[in-house]
């Protein structure tokens, strides 16, 4: 069904990160089956469903880990995102995103969310580790 497109499109890249030894967060301003189906399957730590305030709890997550905002790198995927898309250090769009958050994102993926987004976001960022840092994602 779509529910397992969505979740096995984007967990191999989240997982890729997270063997890489990347700290990774969900933060979602969903409730539902769906979100509820992804935290169990990807496990991250820290993660919050139906948030409506996303860049205080982002900052109480920051906190939790000893890094400020400028260390974030974010993918927001509507408008209830500009806040923290303009807040962190890389705010990152999907392609499908709605235009108020490509705008407000520091990069935009060629990729939709469900649809390989999260695994253009990680192999960009792997390769970018893999060159030392040097470079753009």
């Amino acid at each position: 069904d779509a529910d397992s497109v969505i979740a096995r499109a984007n967990s191999d890249g989240y997982f890729a990160l997270r063997r890489a030894g990347w700290r990774t967060a969900v933060l979602t301003g969903e409730k539902g089956a769906l979100p509820e189906r992804l935290i169990a399957r990807l496990a991250p730590d820290p993660h919050r469903l139906g948030c409506k305030k996303k860049l205080e709890v982002l900052d109480e997550f920051c906190a939790a880990e000893g890094i400020t905002r400028a260390q974030v790198a974010y993918i927001g995927d509507s408008i209830h995102d500009l806040e923290v898309l303009s807040s962190v250090g890389l705010g990152i769009a999907p392609a499908d995103a709605p235009p108020r958050a490509r705008k407000a994102a520091g990069w935009v993926l060629e990729n939709s969310v469900g649809y390989d987004a999260v695994c253009e976001m990680a192999e960009a960022f792997l390769a970018l580790a893999a060159r030392g840092g040097k470079g753009a994602p």
